[in-house]
């Protein structure tokens, strides 16, 4: 796929015959395929993926998206698209930039999107959206390895943005190796409503960085804050893990930096109003709330964290933790009541 000379009307096979846009490339390919994508411009036109047009994998031959030899392509600049009824894709080293929300399948698992694979990947500088940058609704066996999700945030008052939000129906997901930078709200949470059985989140990097610099633009350059609603930011980021409701979780090998208390909507500090684009946190690095039941948290590393752990009423065993410069409180594990 050529954004600068390709031509949809072209057989896409080689890089003088390549298609225009992935969105119809989407359209024209089938079982064990590979989509190379071009650099020279920004990829604009990514579209929905539905099984009524789009063609699904199989475990043994999957479809893949990945980036033409030697290519650096971006693809970004739109809005929130949908993934329903595509089984067994591939997304293998795309950045994507300043892009809107990717929904992945309808609630109740009425058009699921099973088995996917995201890894090498990039996801900066998106604020298009008052919600998360990916949601998964329907969607068994994904896989997250190797991403970078950095500088997502809504610039809205009280309105949070989260990395990876869980919700209806997912079971067997795995979050592994990936580093989650600046995000608004929450890298990784569960919805009061999901159904998420048999998740493994190991082995990731959740940090927002110290002292924080906002980085308003999508080159993401750092500079001033320029505030949301006419007033300066002063924090950002509520929990790396917000887990609602969960079975079976395993939270192993991660290590967590600099999650603080954040107010919702404005506050004052020393004479000073602030805003935080959140809907507010005390500060830890991992909740886990009532809903939740057998996860397990061993072998993670907790730095200069507000406090470390909320909750854990029904905790399958919890062990082998490294913390250091707990700041709230001096207070580390503080269980729901």
């Amino acid at each position: 796929v050529d954004p600068v000379s390709g031509n949809n009307g072209d057989d896409g096979q080689t890089t003088g015959t390549a298609w225009a846009t992935p969105a119809y490339a989407f359209t024209q390919v089938s079982v064990g395929d590979t989509i190379y994508l071009m650099d020279g411009a920004k990829h604009t036109n990514w579209g929905d993926m539905n099984g009524g047009t789009v063609a699904s994998g199989t475990a043994t031959e999957p479809i893949t998206v990945t980036n033409a030899p030697g290519a650096s392509p971006v693809v970004g600049g739109f809005g929130s698209v949908e993934f329903d009824n595509v089984d067994y894709w591939v997304l293998d080293g795309i950045t994507f930039n300043d892009v809107g929300r990717i929904t992945v399948g309808e609630n109740g698992r009425v058009t699921p999107c099973d088995n996917w694979t995201v890894q090498n990947c990039t996801f900066e500088h998106c604020h298009r959206d008052l919600t998360s940058q990916i949601v998964l609704r329907a969607a068994n066996g994904w896989r997250f390895y190797n991403n970078k999700f950095d500088n997502l945030r809504t610039r809205v008052l009280d309105k949070d943005k989260f990395a990876i939000l869980i919700g209806s129906i997912v079971d067997d997901l795995i979050i592994d190796n990936n580093e989650f930078y600046d995000i608004g709200g929450d890298p990784i949470q569960s919805a009061d409503s999901s159904g998420l059985t048999n998740c493994e989140i190991t082995n990731n990097h959740f940090e927002i960085i110290r002292p924080y610099q906002d980085r308003a633009g999508v080159t993401g350059t750092p500079g001033g804050d320029p505030g949301i609603g006419g007033v300066s930011v002063f924090n950002i980021g509520e929990n790396a893990i917000d887990l609602k409701q969960g079975t079976n979780v395993l939270i192993e090998g991660n290590t967590f930096i600099g999650y603080r208390p954040c107010p919702n909507g404005t506050f004052d500090r020393d004479g000073t109003t602030y805003g935080q684009d959140a809907s507010g946190s005390n500060g830890p690095a991992v909740t886990l709330q009532q809903g939740t039941r057998g996860t397990i948290v061993r072998k993670n590393l907790f730095i200069d964290n507000g406090v470390g752990l909320k909750g854990g009423v029904h905790l399958a065993e919890f062990s082998h933790n490294i913390v250091i410069d707990t700041i709230d409180e001096q207070d580390f594990f503080r269980p729901n009541t």
